[in-house]
């Protein structure tokens, strides 16, 4: 369809900053088909592709089907954790052979989160132009990098576009996964070659699937904008939830969970049974879903990282999986506990607000956040104790009727609270929904839920088995402890242990 070339092309040139003629896209069945013909159109039996890992799995898969012979370079997790002190090009050229035709990379990556700075990408330029390989930059993630300088096409920095195959996905980008369209934007004199590999390995895109691409990239930029908002806010709820070891995240749809430490011992992989017997187990709105075993990542970095998504439906059309608790589990375990911490929703504010009130709320109070979203609400029967709402927003908060069961406390946040007022509302809430007989009732000054953290620890628990043990983070028993020492002016752990002493354990 000669009109979603030319809008692709369009597309293109604008983040390029130089014209990129329709001649130079091909409309493919996806951003895989795309990585297909790009991998054919260079390679020759037995060429070596130097994969830039951790990577999306069936990346190499497509290589070898090409013809070609992987070689991964991993390069995500180093600069990840080393920063600066990670020499790119050095381990890059450390993997070079007389047999390299071409460097794959995924950026935002896939699993991992990280993204690719325009310095770096220079380097890769400066690399390939050195010993004269083809770039394969996979850009499936274009519309989700959450800096402030945006994506940077690799294709647009100095004479890369000279040998630079670029993948991109409608299907990401455009939240229509199922469509099946991607577009390849070849090299200038390469386009010919695709175009043969294209029609051998899938033939034309259906028409209706191409009209509907066509559709969806008159997107409004603002909304393509508050999409990439909400994964982001889905990703800062999880980097402050989450209480597993993960990979920072810079753009895209995942994170890299590392479980190492949660092996038993008994598998091959660095502790980590390689039968994928350790898992994830997330809790979605009420919802619950594995994120993976460990084995279903890239074999280069299998051991003990399964990668998790920060997808929402709304934003990506992908697995609803924007507001979540994640805690781990072997399989056949019960979680033990009698008693969960305040599941609170927070609802109808901006993304900055939702990350700033999520953070606050995750680290200062004794809540849960199970529910985050600038423009809806949780569904009945979530279980919401606490919901949290613009004052804009409360009129709109449903019924007590519509819940089922209790109905949460509303907290109203005025757009003009300070953080101490909004942790007021949020502990007034708390307290309120605390439930306390008369012969059951706290020592003066002790909400109930510091007397049972108090009697626990009393029982002879550590801070970790008490947080276990009523399902709630070690965080927050730490802040439960520093609430009591504050109110009994308690000054060292033996203090503290005469007063927990003091009440009848569990």
């Amino acid at each position: 369809m000669a009109e979603l070339r030319a809008a692709f092309a369009r597309e293109v040139s604008g983040r390029r900053g130089g014209q990129v003629p329709a001649e130079q896209v091909l409309v493919t069945g996806g951003a895989t088909h795309a990585l297909s013909i790009a991998f054919r159109a260079v390679l020759r039996a037995d060429d070596e592709v130097l994969v830039l890992s951790p990577h999306w799995p069936d990346a190499a898969g497509l290589v070898r089907a090409a013809g070609g012979v992987v070689r991964e370079v991993p390069v995500f997790l180093e600069l990840g954790a080393g920063g600066f002190g990670f020499d790119l090009v050095g381990a890059v050229e450390g993997a070079l052979t007389p047999r390299t035709r071409a460097v794959y990379f995924n950026s935002p990556n896939n699993p991992t989160g990280y993204r690719l700075d325009r310095r770096r990408l220079a380097m890769l330029v400066e690399l390939a132009e050195r010993h004269d390989l083809w770039l394969i930059s996979d850009n499936t993630y274009d519309g989700y990098d959450f800096t402030r300088e945006g994506f940077p096409d690799i294709a647009g920095i100095g004479a890369a576009a000279q040998r630079t195959f670029s993948v991109h996905s409608c299907g990401t980008t455009y939240a229509m996964p199922g469509n099946r369209v991607g577009y390849l934007v070849c090299p200038p004199g390469a386009a010919a070659t695709a175009a043969v590999w294209a029609r051998y390995t899938g033939g034309a895109v259906p028409t209706v699937a191409q009209f509907a691409a066509y559709e969806a990239l008159r997107t409004p930029r603002a909304e393509l904008d508050r999409r990439r908002d909400r994964a982001a806010a889905a990703w800062w709820l999880a980097d402050s939830t989450l209480e597993v070891p993960h990979t920072d995240v810079s753009g895209g749809l995942y994170t890299f969970l590392d479980l190492r430490a949660w092996g038993n011992g008994s598998g091959s992989c660095g502790g980590v049974p390689s039968s994928g017997s350790v898992w994830c187990r997330v809790e979605t709105s009420g919802r619950t879903t594995a994120v993976g075993p460990v084995s279903a990542s890239p074999p280069h970095h299998r051991s003990g990282w399964p990668r998790r998504s920060n997808a929402s439906t709304r934003s990506t059309g992908k697995a609803p999986m924007s507001t979540e608790t994640v805690t781990l589990e072997r399989p056949g375990t019960v979680p033990t506990g009698d008693g969960q911490g305040t599941r609170t929703a927070i609802c109808g504010v901006r993304p900055l607000v939702l990350m700033g009130l999520t953070h606050l709320l995750t680290t200062q109070s004794p809540c849960e956040v199970v529910f985050a979203s600038a423009d809806g609400f949780p569904e009945p029967g979530a279980g919401i104790d606490v919901l949290l709402v613009e004052d804009t927003l409360a009129q709109h908060v449903p019924e007590r009727a519509v819940w089922r069961g209790s109905a949460p406390d509303v907290v109203v946040v005025r757009a003009d609270a300070t953080p101490d007022q909004v942790l007021r509302q949020v502990h007034a809430a708390v307290e309120r929904r605390a439930p306390v007989s008369a012969g059951d009732r706290a020592p003066a000054g002790l909400s109930p839920r510091e007397e049972q953290v108090l009697r626990f620890i009393a029982s002879g628990m550590t801070h970790g088995q008490v947080a276990r043990r009523i399902g709630i983070s070690q965080h927050t028993v730490d802040t439960y402890v520093k609430r009591v020492r504050s109110k009994f002016g308690i000054g060292n752990k033996a203090e503290l242990t005469r007063v927990a002493l003091g009440l009848q354990p569990l």
